[in-house]
């Protein structure tokens, strides 16, 4: 499906629901003329508003966007896949790490620095809007210009013949969700990778740039035991506006972030699992350092219990707990876990972005307190890396690529 095929599939979504539910299939065999996968995935998306229209205020604009991101990822992307010493300007492709909705990451040389890094080629559908893309160059500059052991780095955010890539530095770990539910790592190690998370996040904030999609996927964990966080910016590049016809005023990333998860868990728009209340409600001009923060208490959480806060029996379910079920107690599924978790994991989780932690510093903190508490002098470890950096160079397993978002 070409840009072109999705505003089209897009205008239709909107006619048919100006009209008559009891009308419907008449206009779906007039506008269809035919075309059997187009009458499909309109009623696809018809069927999607109807089911969920009483669990939020998305606007079915997004609907359509998260629809067609999820068909590019299941459809499409092998083919796009780049063969070995492809050039991208002075990248030259070694092999394919990973892909998804949010395009392919590829192990690449740099030419000029002779250094292995991870480049990320976004899709057409994702760069086709000259604004939001000139928004997220923007902010992806900015993060560009963080300097912290616990960011992955950004190198470098450039167009090469049409192609739009990000450079990032290329991370040897494994993720965190892969610590907490392959490796069932020990709850204070958990916690100090955690903590670690907290310390880049509030390097982040201070600069003012909102993750927007924290989720343990989005956190590796080194060969040298370090917890670094990836792909900050991105989610910013798949906000969709509202058309001229509808007031122009920008509309949510849930749909985007839903459609997609029906088709593909982990793409970069996120699952309802992480989401913060005023995410799931389409709340784009609400999202602030403080969204971050209720995603890292859904990521303390799981850490903790392993499971997620709000797990749903589907994604409706899920993003409804997200914005009216209250904080689930700790203890129930981890008796052992130090009392002070809760009362942490209770502020993050709060449903008023004014009554959580208003900066995840303090979280840091306080996670350094607890971890106090729970170990001897000889286990307090420190939080940042030995002098000299990590090593960055390596690769995933095939199944973590599947579930990471760097390859999204």
């Amino acid at each position: 499906m070409t840009p072109q095929q999705y505003e089209r599939l897009t205008e239709l979504f909107h006619a048919a629901l100006e009209i008559a539910p009891d009308q419907r299939a008449a206009f779906l065999d007039q506008v269809a003329d035919g075309d059997a996968d187009l009458r499909r995935e309109l009623e696809s998306l018809l069927a999607a508003h109807e089911q969920r229209a009483a669990y939020t205020e998305k606007p079915p604009d997004d609907i359509a966007a998260g629809m067609y991101l999820a068909q590019q990822d299941n459809g499409g992307a092998a083919a796009a896949s780049l063969p070995p010493n492809t050039r991208i300007d002075r990248y030259e492709i070694r092999s394919l790490l990973g892909k998804g909705g949010m395009g392919e990451v590829y192990l690449a040389e740099d030419t000029t620095l002779r250094r292995l890094v991870a480049l990320k080629v976004l899709p057409v559908v994702a760069t086709a809007n000259e604004d939001r893309m000139r928004r997220f160059v923007q902010e992806a500059t900015t993060a560009a210009g963080l300097s912290h052991p616990h960011i992955a780095q950004i190198f470098e955010v450039g167009e090469y013949e049409g192609t739009h890539f990000i450079a990032m530095e290329l991370v040897d770990g494994i993720t965190l969700r892969a610590k907490i539910h392959s490796e069932r790592t020990d709850l204070r190690k958990l916690l100090k990778y955690l903590q670690q998370v907290a310390e880049g996040l509030a390097k982040a904030h201070a600069a003012g740039i909102v993750h927007r999609d924290l989720k343990p996927d989005n956190i590796m964990i080194t060969r040298d035991d370090y917890a670094k966080i990836l792909d900050f910016g991105l989610a910013k590049l798949v906000e969709i506006d509202r058309s001229p016809g509808l007031g122009g005023q920008s509309s949510s990333e849930v749909g985007t972030r839903i459609m997609a998860q029906q088709s593909l868990a982990g793409m970069v728009m996120g699952t309802a699992g992480y989401m913060s209340p005023e995410q799931a409600q389409g709340k784009v001009k609400e999202i602030d350092q403080r969204s971050d923060i209720f995603s890292f208490g859904c990521i303390l959480f799981e850490a903790v219990t392993g499971q997620k806060p709000f797990e749903g029996e589907d994604l409706l379910d899920s993003l409804h707990k997200i914005v009216h079920a209250p904080t689930p107690q700790i203890k129930e599924t981890n008796a052992n876990a130090p009392n002070e978790l809760q009362r942490i994991v209770r502020r993050c989780l709060a449903k008023d972005p004014d009554e959580r932690y208003q900066t995840i510093k303090d979280v840091a903190l306080e996670l350094k307190e607890v971890r106090q508490g729970m170990a001897g002098p000889a286990e307090l470890e420190t939080t940042g890396p030995p002098s000299g950096g990590t090593e960055t160079l390596g690769r995933r397993t095939t199944e973590q690529s599947t579930t990471s978002d760097i390859e999204r």
